[in-house]
């Protein structure tokens, strides 16, 4: 299937929240020409309010909620790609604007704690195979990333295990 340019879809599953939130609401309070901005969420009431506020959005189980991802060019995620859907994002391009600067160790990086990317990433033979499987979307390397500025360009690449070419100075939304 091919997918439009000039669609893309961000979302965060139960919230309206994050750097998602306002490239969704500038794209669409600015009424783009050039592209259309869906936001899909797995809460039916927030899709119901931004309906009844003029804006498309749609619960990530109806139909518009399947065809849009499927169709947009670009998955603009704050943390993961599950977080719009991650079966229908094959062949499109994720672009990472995250939700905070890297003041910690984040995703790939973190060495020590209770945080779940340790035993995902510090794993090996059967076990890391059982991890793709039953959480292939941990796995998945953003095509781009949006930071704030030159010092965190660097930062932002290695949790991602990204090159820097692949982050984008452009501070957030």
């Amino acid at each position: 299937m091919l997918r439009d340019r000039n669609l893309w879809v961000c979302g965060i599953p139960r919230k309206f929240v994050w750097n998602s939130k306002y490239v969704f609401l500038e794209a669409n309070n600015e009424k783009r020409k050039d592209v259309k901005v869906v936001w899909i969420t797995r809460s039916r009431k927030i899709a119901r309010d931004l309906q009844q506020r003029g804006y498309p959005a749609y619960f990530w189980l109806s139909w518009q909620g399947i065809w849009y991802p499927l169709r947009a060019e670009c998955h603009i995620i704050d943390a993961s790609i599950e977080t719009i859907n991650f079966w229908l994002s094959g062949g499109a391009k994720t672009v990472l604007i995250w939700h905070g600067i890297p003041l910690k160790k984040i995703a790939q990086d973190v060495d020590k704690g209770k945080s779940l990317d340790v035993p995902l990433h510090r794993a090996r033979g059967l076990q890391q195979l059982l991890f793709r499987y039953l959480l292939p979307w941990r796995f998945v390397k953003p095509d781009y990333i949006f930071t704030t500025s030159p010092t965190f360009q660097k930062l932002s690449a290695s949790p991602f295990r990204v090159r820097p070419g692949q982050v984008f100075v452009t501070g957030f939304p």
